[in-house]
């Protein structure tokens, strides 16, 4: 017959065994010859209890077992216990402890709190938040101690992490008194480094809440600002108007983004350049104000002296125009200004040359940064030839060299950064290329009808397209259909009144005549200036309005509601948490960003259940763990508030009892004092009759009369009943 074991208590047994007590702290059995079965042992109850298999966490957490009384001992067990140059093993020990004791914990929410009180009562607060101290220091000097060639550094700053994140999960779970241990930061940088570095959020597991707490990988730090807010604002919500897909979408982006931004930083200089690449289109912006004012104030210029040796260089050939590049490129540059001074340019020259080289560097400076940051992307993404912002930054250099070596008049083109600066003019250009297939259908039918026009005015007007010229004669304007069409197209659109404001003017007394003009008139004005102009005009203006009113949406959805799981800042009032406290700390946007990484730069062998099953949801693309329209904040409150609910109905059921039973007492008292009333009404009635009535057996009869109306009647005898 076939026998089974229990293996996690098999497990327990043994590592008690190992420890040599389950009451004290490592014992006098471990040591560094077998630190490392200590370690296994306690590597396989985490599997055990991973998952979660809340079985094999309760017999984890039994008292028989002792198994927590075993694995708290190992957490706040001494760092140099086993011996100044083994820290490391103790350090080892101590994280998987911590493991064990987060597995433990591992998806628990009503029962949570025994198991959490139950680890609690085994562990010194004072004690824990010093042990993480200590690790923190450690982790600073880890690099000057002799255990630093067997351990990784960041193998001790992971143990101090994963013991301040259990701590922080005690003190969710267990009463608020704990929780002046973590308030206190400003006197420790350990408590203030780890706290920083520590996140949570929420997910949807099994139709259920779970908060899950876990560090930031360092290389998060690396996101840019522009690119976070460029993942806000142009976040696009979907058929169910969540806009998580969209964020999900942008997770490997931006992950790539960070890795790429992490080598840069290795090299200072160009990683300082392209971390303020919003400060160098500022500066080229300005430098493009200020050389467009100087250009207005200035020109034309009176040339002289050297001056007019550049203006007799003129472009009517190529080798004119090769001389005057190098006379530029010779005499224009900052290697040459000394040189341009003592051909005697005009103070005013001289600035243009010192503004253009500096809006030239500017715009190379600009490009150089968009390179740095998005260069390497846009080359393994394929998108470098056909990457729109970098093609407007090469135009944009393309006429700064232009407008420095040929004609300061180009320098006005780029005043039109103004639009890729504002989102606004960027709205006024999309109400016109949003619909632009239909405006480009309306101008062509308006073209077939003003060549309608012009066929009718060739054949039957011809005579009235002339123009007056400055010599008072009149010149023909429709000699051919072509010259017709051009003046109906051109005088007739650009006049508010139609192609009649142009045409010679009839007389009433050419009756026939006139009539032809007067409808002709009218119907091109009827048409094409009021109807299809107008058509045009319309469509325009209602995508404005279109855009300008999804800006206000976007805008107000952005203020007002919760970018992971939707819900709206009206669901939090009258509650325990605001919904700025919500979005910042619940279902931060970014902690949920920087969990995917933390899961990509993590070994698969290193997670927990949790880990697990969201990493699972991500390698499928299913984004049911994003918690939608609910939050455990407005859970729990909901219960507190069902709970209340459920108290004062039962208080008010009792109460109901009670009132309906002093109703049934009261009525009772009521009866009897009725009963009692008429009893002496009818005894007094009788004493009355009987001083009226015979004696003998007469009244004798009458007595005996009453004795029977007593009898009838039970109650209703009194002290006078024998009258």
């Amino acid at each position: 017959k076939k026998k089974s074991h229990n293996l996690v208590r098999e497990s327990l047994r043994y590592l008690s065994e190992i420890c040599g007590s389950s009451a004290t702290s490592l014992g006098v059995f471990i040591n560094p010859r077998n630190a490392s079965i200590v370690e296994q042992c306690i590597i396989t109850l985490t599997e055990f209890c991973q998952g979660p298999c809340l079985a094999n966490q309760e017999c984890v957490a039994s008292r028989a077992t002792h198994g927590i009384e075993i694995v708290t001992s190992l957490v706040m067990e001494d760092l140099e216990r086993l011996g100044h140059d083994r820290v490391d093993l103790t350090v080892t020990l101590k994280q998987n402890a911590i493991k064990l004791l987060q597995s433990l914990l591992e998806s628990r929410t009503a029962a949570a709190n025994d198991m959490a009180d139950r680890i609690v009562s085994n562990l010194e607060m004072e004690e824990l938040v010093q042990i993480i101290k200590d690790l923190y220091a450690l982790w600073e000097g880890w690099e000057r101690h002799p255990c630093a060639a067997r351990l990784p550094r960041e193998t001790v700053l992971e143990t101090g992490h994963a013991l301040y994140i259990l701590f922080s999960q005690l003190v969710c779970y267990s009463p608020p008194a704990l929780s002046h241990f973590l308030e206190n930061k400003e006197g420790s940088r350990a408590l203030a480094f780890f706290a920083e570095n520590t996140r949570s959020l929420e997910i949807v597991r099994g139709d259920q809440l779970e908060r899950i707490l876990f560090p930031v990988p360092p290389i998060c730090e690396y996101l840019s600002e522009e690119s976070k807010t460029r993942v806000v604002e142009c976040a696009e919500r979907d058929e169910e108007g969540s806009k998580v897909p969209h964020f999900f979408a942008q997770t490997g982006p931006l992950f790539e983004e960070m890795k790429w931004q992490y080598k840069l930083q290795k090299r200072r200089g160009l990683y300082w350049f392209a971390r303020h690449i919003a400060r160098w289109k500022r500066l080229r912006f300005t430098l493009a104000i200020f050389i467009n004012v100087m250009i207005v104030l200035t020109f034309p210029v009176q040339l002289s002296g050297a001056d007019e040796e550049l203006a007799e260089y003129s472009l009517t050939s190529k080798e004119d125009a090769k001389r005057l590049w190098w006379w530029f490129a010779g005499d224009c540059s900052v290697a040459t200004l000394t040189t341009l001074s003592l051909h005697g340019l005009h103070t005013t020259h001289l600035a243009f040359v010192v503004v253009g080289l500096l809006q030239f560097l500017a715009a190379v400076v600009s490009l150089g940064s968009y390179l740095a940051n998005q260069g390497a992307l846009l080359i393994n993404n394929g998108r470098l030839l056909s990457d729109r912002e970098l093609l407007y930054h090469l135009v944009y250099l393309v006429l700064c060299v232009n407008g420095f070596f040929f004609n300061n008049f180009l320098y006005g083109l780029l005043l039109m950064d103004i639009v890729s600066r504002e989102e606004t003019l960027q709205n006024v250009i999309k109400s016109v290329t949003r619909n632009g297939k239909s405006i480009l259908l309306t101008a062509a039918f308006a073209l077939v009808i003003i060549y309608m026009f012009s066929i009718i005015g060739f054949l039957y007007l011809s005579d009235d397209f002339v123009l007056d010229t400055e010599l008072n004669e009149r010149e023909p304007l429709c000699t051919s259909l072509g010259t017709c069409i051009i003046t109906t197209m051109n005088q007739g659109l650009r006049n508010g009144g139609g192609i009649g404001d142009v045409l010679l003017q009839r007389s009433m007394d050419e009756a026939a005549r006139f009539g032809v003009r007067v409808v002709y008139d009218l119907s091109f004005f009827f048409l094409v200036i009021i109807i299809i102009m107008n058509i045009i005009f319309g469509v325009i203006i209602d995508t404005f309005a279109d855009l300008r009113a999804e800006k206000n949406e976007k805008e107000e959805n952005r203020r007002n509601c919760c970018f992971v799981c939707g819900l709206n800042r009206s669901a939090f009032e009258n509650k325990p948490v605001t919904f700025e406290d919500h979005i910042t700390k619940e279902h931060c946007l970014w902690n949920y960003l920087y969990f995917i990484v933390h899961l990509r730069v993590k070994a698969d062998t290193e997670f927990d259940g949790s880990e697990s099953f969201v990493s699972g949801k991500i390698k499928a693309k299913d984004l049911s763990w994003f918690p939608r329209l609910r939050t455990m904040s407005l859970v729990d409150t909901e219960q507190e508030d069902g709970d209340e609910l459920k108290n004062l109905r039962e208080e008010l059921l009792s109460t109901n009892k009670l009132v309906k039973k002093m109703q049934e007492d009261l009525q009772a008292v009521i009866d009897r004092s009725k009963r009692e009333t008429a009893a002496q009404d009818r005894d007094n009635l009788l004493q009355t009759c009987s001083s009226y009535l015979p004696q003998g057996p007469a009244a004798a009869v009458f007595r005996a009369a009453d004795r029977s109306l007593d009898a009838v009647l039970p109650g209703s005898s009194s002290g006078g009943g024998g009258s």
